[in-house]
């Protein structure tokens, strides 16, 4: 939750502590607060979906607002997949089986308050004191957000759990996103992700996008035993002076891979678009980092990590490598860097 709070205040810095209270309480309960009848929840939707016509269009198709929960935007979702049906059963299905406790709500709200006395939340902390110890005199009611989040944010919106995200909706988060950089000479992005977060199913759909792949520059056997820090498992050397420092726009390039499974290097040739993808763990590696203009990154929870892993694996001893060695070391790299708080977009 201290991330999703740290990056809420980035990109809503004029959240009030009722927009925060409002992001906290939602994470922990979803949307059960509004409308759990299916026919009455359509209603209040298609009501909704009346207004927001003349609202300023939406950079962004979801957001995470828990490692459960994202509020998907309606303006966006109704302009590129218009299943009105899809999103308010996804919506109901979200309330009727949420478990959120109110314990757990306490817990954020002293978390909310720890981070305002450190000032990384920036609000006024006498205020938020006294509004916080307010809002627990009165049981922890339910806020709607702020007059100046609504003016400034248009928050229309529906809470969804997370599975009931299809990969047309991650890439269109994507698309979105990268709208922005197409007319641009040149704009280098790194795809961060731990592994089976579809990062490399997702990234593959999109067109008109170099990809180059953070995995072709695994470490030789000899690198393995130098390159020990934490988050130094690629070779990042060999990305830089191969690919990083080599790119230009609507030509062709041909770089050195590793292939780690032949133990030898091998010749890749990419053609180079306007925009480029490096995807791949450690693609945001500390070293090559300058070279990049953004930073996305795929989430992913264990439970699906390791689903996906044992479907994937040829091998129970493939798996465990996964579960004792790699995945370790990935965790490690993204506590460390602060990878998901860094991030300019979440998938």
């Amino acid at each position: 939750m201290r991330q999703i709070l740290l990056r809420h205040q980035r990109k809503y810095p004029l959240s009030t502590i009722e927009d925060y209270i409002k992001l906290i309480y939602q994470g922990v309960f979803a949307g059960g607060h509004m409308i759990t009848n299916k026919d009455s929840a359509l209603e209040y939707l298609l009501e909704e979906c009346k207004i927001i016509s003349n609202f300023p269009n939406k950079d962004t198709l979801y957001e995470y607002i828990s490692n459960d929960y994202i509020r998907i935007y309606l303006k966006p979702y109704l302009k590129y997949f218009n299943d009105i049906s899809y999103i308010n059963n996804a919506f109901c299905q979200t309330s009727n089986s949420n478990t959120g406790n109110i314990q757990i709500l306490k817990y954020y709200l002293l978390l909310l308050k720890e981070m305002i006395t450190k000032k990384e939340i920036n609000l006024n902390i006498f205020d938020s004191y006294n509004f916080l110890n307010e809002y627990e005199k009165n049981n922890y009611p339910i806020y709607h957000h702020s007059n100046i989040y609504k003016e400034n944010y248009y928050p229309n919106y529906r809470v969804i759990d997370k599975k009931y995200l299809t990969n047309d909706m991650k890439k269109k988060q994507i698309e979105l996103f990268l709208e922005q950089f197409k007319d641009k000479n040149l704009t280098v992005i790194a795809v961060e992700g731990k592994c089976c977060s579809l990062k490399s199913t997702i990234t593959s759909l999109l067109e008109n996008v170099t990809v180059i792949k953070a995995d072709d520059f695994f470490l030789n056997k000899e690198l393995k035993e130098v390159q020990t820090e934490i988050g130094d498992y690629i070779d990042y050397k060999l990305l830089e002076n191969e690919v990083l420092k080599r790119l230009t726009p609507n030509t062709y390039l041909t770089y050195k891979v590793y292939n780690c499974e032949k133990e030898e290097y091998e010749i890749k040739t990419s053609y180079i678009h306007n925009i480029v993808i490096v995807e791949g763990v450690y693609s945001y590696n500390q070293y090559i980092k300058k070279y990049y203009n953004k930073l996305i990154y795929f989430h992913v929870d264990e439970k699906d990590q390791i689903d996906r892993l044992k479907s994937r694996c040829k091998s129970k001893t493939l798996l465990n490598r996964f579960i004792n060695e790699w995945i370790p070391k990935e965790n490690d790299y993204y506590e460390l860097f602060d990878i998901f708080t860094s991030s300019d977009l979440i998938i």
